[in-house]
Protein backbone atom coordinates (compact mmCIF):
# COMPACT_ATOMS: atom_id res chain seq x y z
CA UNK A 1 0.00 0.00 0.00
CA UNK A 2 0.94 3.65 0.10
CA UNK A 3 1.21 4.12 3.18
CA UNK A 4 3.71 1.01 3.92
CA UNK A 5 5.85 2.47 0.92
CA UNK A 6 5.90 5.59 2.44
CA UNK A 7 6.68 3.79 5.85
CA UNK A 8 9.67 1.81 3.97
CA UNK A 9 11.02 5.34 2.53
CA UNK A 10 11.43 6.48 6.19
CA UNK A 11 13.21 2.89 7.02
CA UNK A 12 10.45 1.76 8.82
CA UNK A 13 8.79 -1.74 7.42
CA UNK A 14 5.13 -2.12 8.64
CA UNK A 15 5.60 -5.64 7.25
CA UNK A 16 7.05 -6.61 10.69
CA UNK A 17 5.96 -5.60 13.81
CA UNK A 18 5.65 -1.78 15.28
CA UNK A 19 4.71 0.03 18.43
CA UNK A 20 3.12 3.02 18.52
CA UNK A 21 3.80 5.39 21.81
CA UNK A 22 1.60 8.42 22.10
CA UNK A 23 2.78 11.09 24.41
CA UNK A 24 1.50 14.10 26.09
CA UNK A 25 4.26 17.03 26.44
CA UNK A 26 1.65 19.99 26.34
CA UNK A 27 0.45 22.42 23.46
CA UNK A 28 4.05 23.70 22.58
CA UNK A 29 6.51 21.32 23.89
CA UNK A 30 5.35 18.26 21.60
CA UNK A 31 6.31 20.05 18.64
CA UNK A 32 9.42 21.27 20.11
CA UNK A 33 10.66 17.53 20.90
CA UNK A 34 9.67 16.57 17.75
CA UNK A 35 12.32 19.00 15.89
CA UNK A 36 14.84 18.23 18.43
CA UNK A 37 14.53 14.39 17.88
CA UNK A 38 14.58 14.95 14.34
CA UNK A 39 17.76 13.77 12.99
CA UNK A 40 19.10 12.37 16.09
CA UNK A 41 20.34 8.50 15.96
CA UNK A 42 17.83 7.27 18.55
CA UNK A 43 15.22 8.22 15.93
CA UNK A 44 16.62 6.69 12.59
CA UNK A 45 13.64 4.78 10.90
CA UNK A 46 11.43 6.36 13.71
CA UNK A 47 8.46 7.57 11.91
CA UNK A 48 7.00 10.71 14.51
CA UNK A 49 5.18 14.03 14.45
CA UNK A 50 3.09 15.92 16.67
CA UNK A 51 -0.48 15.76 16.44
CA UNK A 52 -3.37 17.06 18.28
CA UNK A 53 -0.83 18.45 21.09
CA UNK A 54 1.19 15.12 21.52
CA UNK A 55 4.42 13.60 20.38
CA UNK A 56 3.33 10.27 18.20
CA UNK A 57 5.88 8.13 17.31
CA UNK A 58 5.91 4.52 15.34
CA UNK A 59 8.93 2.07 15.48
CA UNK A 60 9.76 -1.34 14.98
CA UNK A 61 8.92 -3.17 17.89
CA UNK A 62 12.57 -3.80 18.37
CA UNK A 63 13.53 -0.20 18.71
CA UNK A 64 10.40 0.74 20.69
CA UNK A 65 12.16 0.27 24.30
CA UNK A 66 15.01 2.50 22.78
CA UNK A 67 12.45 4.96 21.60
CA UNK A 68 11.12 5.63 24.97
CA UNK A 69 13.99 6.38 26.61
CA UNK A 70 15.00 8.40 24.27
CA UNK A 71 11.60 10.62 24.84
CA UNK A 72 11.57 10.56 28.13
CA UNK A 73 15.18 11.54 28.53
CA UNK A 74 14.48 14.73 26.02
CA UNK A 75 11.26 15.36 28.18
CA UNK A 76 13.39 15.21 31.43
CA UNK A 77 16.45 17.27 30.48
CA UNK A 78 15.30 19.35 27.59
CA UNK A 79 11.70 20.63 27.07
CA UNK A 80 11.89 21.11 31.35
CA UNK A 81 8.09 20.02 31.62
CA UNK A 82 6.19 16.77 32.41
CA UNK A 83 4.97 14.17 30.16
CA UNK A 84 2.86 11.45 30.41
CA UNK A 85 2.21 8.45 27.41
CA UNK A 86 1.50 5.34 26.90
CA UNK A 87 3.27 2.51 24.12
CA UNK A 88 0.95 0.15 22.64
CA UNK A 89 1.66 -3.52 22.36
CA UNK A 90 3.21 -4.77 18.96
CA UNK A 91 0.75 -4.24 15.99
CA UNK A 92 1.20 -6.55 13.35
CA UNK A 93 -0.15 -4.84 10.40
CA UNK A 94 -0.65 -1.38 9.30
CA UNK A 95 -4.19 -1.92 9.35
CA UNK A 96 -4.10 -2.17 13.77
CA UNK A 97 -2.55 1.38 14.04
CA UNK A 98 -5.91 3.64 14.01
CA UNK A 99 -7.29 1.02 16.72
CA UNK A 100 -4.08 1.50 18.55
CA UNK A 101 -3.78 5.46 18.75
CA UNK A 102 -7.67 5.76 19.83
CA UNK A 103 -6.73 2.94 22.48
CA UNK A 104 -3.53 5.01 23.79
CA UNK A 105 -6.07 8.13 23.68
CA UNK A 106 -8.50 6.55 26.00
CA UNK A 107 -5.80 5.22 28.22
CA UNK A 108 -4.26 9.14 28.96
CA UNK A 109 -6.67 10.05 30.74
CA UNK A 110 -6.53 6.95 33.65
CA UNK A 111 -3.33 7.92 33.68
CA UNK A 112 -3.94 11.39 34.67
CA UNK A 113 -6.70 10.23 37.01
CA UNK A 114 -4.20 8.00 38.91
CA UNK A 115 -1.79 10.94 38.97
CA UNK A 116 1.20 9.15 36.92
CA UNK A 117 3.23 11.46 35.95
CA UNK A 118 6.94 11.92 33.83
CA UNK A 119 6.07 8.01 32.81
CA UNK A 120 5.25 6.04 29.35
CA UNK A 121 3.29 3.45 30.01
CA UNK A 122 2.93 0.01 28.48
CA UNK A 123 -0.51 -0.56 26.97
CA UNK A 124 -0.93 -4.18 28.31
CA UNK A 125 -0.82 -2.43 32.36
CA UNK A 126 -3.65 -0.24 31.48
CA UNK A 127 -5.74 -1.96 29.01
CA UNK A 128 -8.59 -3.23 31.91
CA UNK A 129 -8.53 0.02 33.43
CA UNK A 130 -8.90 2.23 30.47
CA UNK A 131 -12.30 0.31 30.08
CA UNK A 132 -13.54 0.26 33.46
CA UNK A 133 -12.08 3.46 34.64
CA UNK A 134 -11.78 6.04 31.95
CA UNK A 135 -15.19 7.94 32.93
CA UNK A 136 -14.20 7.70 36.65
CA UNK A 137 -12.21 10.57 38.70
CA UNK A 138 -9.06 9.95 41.25
CA UNK A 139 -12.47 9.79 44.32
CA UNK A 140 -14.23 6.58 42.56
CA UNK A 141 -10.72 5.07 42.12
CA UNK A 142 -10.12 5.65 45.86
CA UNK A 143 -12.98 4.42 47.12
CA UNK A 144 -12.54 1.12 44.89
CA UNK A 145 -9.27 0.47 46.32
CA UNK A 146 -10.21 1.13 49.56
CA UNK A 147 -13.09 -1.28 49.21
CA UNK A 148 -10.94 -3.78 48.01
CA UNK A 149 -7.67 -4.14 49.06
CA UNK A 150 -7.62 -1.02 51.80
CA UNK A 151 -7.05 -3.67 54.85
CA UNK A 152 -4.07 -4.78 53.33
CA UNK A 153 -2.40 -1.19 52.42
CA UNK A 154 -3.28 0.16 56.31
CA UNK A 155 -1.41 -2.97 57.54
CA UNK A 156 1.65 -2.64 55.23
CA UNK A 157 1.55 1.46 55.95
CA UNK A 158 1.41 0.69 60.15
CA UNK A 159 3.88 -1.84 59.83
CA UNK A 160 6.13 -1.44 56.98
CA UNK A 161 5.27 -4.98 55.29
CA UNK A 162 4.94 -5.17 51.93
CA UNK A 163 2.01 -7.48 51.91
CA UNK A 164 0.51 -5.52 48.83
CA UNK A 165 3.75 -6.27 46.98
CA UNK A 166 4.00 -9.83 47.64
CA UNK A 167 0.50 -10.18 46.43
CA UNK A 168 0.52 -8.80 43.41
CA UNK A 169 3.92 -10.73 42.36
CA UNK A 170 2.08 -13.99 43.30
CA UNK A 171 -0.80 -12.49 40.71
CA UNK A 172 1.76 -11.81 38.21
CA UNK A 173 3.26 -15.61 38.61
CA UNK A 174 -0.32 -17.26 38.02
CA UNK A 175 -0.74 -17.76 41.69
CA UNK A 176 2.66 -19.84 41.81
CA UNK A 177 4.12 -19.34 45.32
CA UNK A 178 7.77 -20.38 44.23
CA UNK A 179 7.83 -18.41 40.58
CA UNK A 180 6.60 -15.33 43.52
CA UNK A 181 9.50 -16.27 45.37
CA UNK A 182 12.01 -16.57 42.58
CA UNK A 183 10.68 -12.72 41.44
CA UNK A 184 11.23 -11.16 45.14
CA UNK A 185 14.19 -12.83 45.74
CA UNK A 186 12.50 -14.40 49.52
CA UNK A 187 12.15 -18.16 50.57
CA UNK A 188 8.68 -19.41 49.04
CA UNK A 189 7.86 -20.70 52.77
CA UNK A 190 7.71 -16.65 53.44
CA UNK A 191 5.53 -16.30 50.45
CA UNK A 192 3.13 -18.52 51.89
CA UNK A 193 2.85 -17.03 55.25
CA UNK A 194 2.61 -14.00 53.71
CA UNK A 195 -0.38 -15.75 51.86
CA UNK A 196 -1.85 -16.65 55.27
CA UNK A 197 -1.60 -13.13 56.64
CA UNK A 198 -3.23 -11.39 53.86
CA UNK A 199 -5.96 -14.12 53.40
CA UNK A 200 -6.72 -12.97 57.02
CA UNK A 201 -6.80 -9.48 56.17
CA UNK A 202 -8.65 -9.46 52.93
CA UNK A 203 -10.97 -13.16 53.42
CA UNK A 204 -10.91 -15.94 50.88
CA UNK A 205 -10.08 -14.46 47.34
CA UNK A 206 -9.83 -18.17 46.00
CA UNK A 207 -12.63 -17.99 43.37
CA UNK A 208 -11.96 -16.07 39.92
CA UNK A 209 -14.16 -13.08 40.29
CA UNK A 210 -12.59 -12.31 43.66
CA UNK A 211 -9.35 -12.56 42.74
CA UNK A 212 -9.64 -10.85 39.51
CA UNK A 213 -10.71 -7.88 41.62
CA UNK A 214 -8.00 -8.29 44.13
CA UNK A 215 -5.39 -8.35 41.20
CA UNK A 216 -7.04 -5.23 39.28
CA UNK A 217 -6.91 -3.22 42.47
CA UNK A 218 -3.18 -4.19 43.24
CA UNK A 219 -1.95 -3.21 39.57
CA UNK A 220 -4.02 0.25 39.93
CA UNK A 221 -2.41 1.00 43.39
CA UNK A 222 0.99 0.14 41.79
CA UNK A 223 1.00 2.75 39.08
CA UNK A 224 -0.56 5.30 41.31
CA UNK A 225 0.99 8.28 42.50
CA UNK A 226 2.21 8.28 46.60
CA UNK A 227 -0.98 10.75 46.58
CA UNK A 228 -3.12 8.16 45.82
CA UNK A 229 -1.81 5.28 47.66
CA UNK A 230 -1.33 7.55 50.58
CA UNK A 231 -5.69 8.32 51.10
CA UNK A 232 -5.86 4.55 50.50
CA UNK A 233 -3.52 3.78 53.20
CA UNK A 234 -4.70 6.58 55.52
CA UNK A 235 -8.18 6.99 55.09
CA UNK A 236 -10.17 10.16 55.64
CA UNK A 237 -12.16 9.62 59.00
Amino acid sequence: TLLCERALGLGLDLSQPTSLMVVELGDSNAAYAARRLRGTDAMAGVVFDEIDASLVLLAATTRAEACRRAVADLARSDTGTQFLGVLSRPLSAAAEIPGAYTALRRALPVLRRLGIQSQVVPQNEMALYSTLFETHEQDSLVAFLCATIGALARYDHKRGTELAHTLLSYFDCNQNAKLAAQRLGIHVNTVRQRLATIEELLGHWGNATRALEIHMALRLWSLGDPALRQKVAEPAT
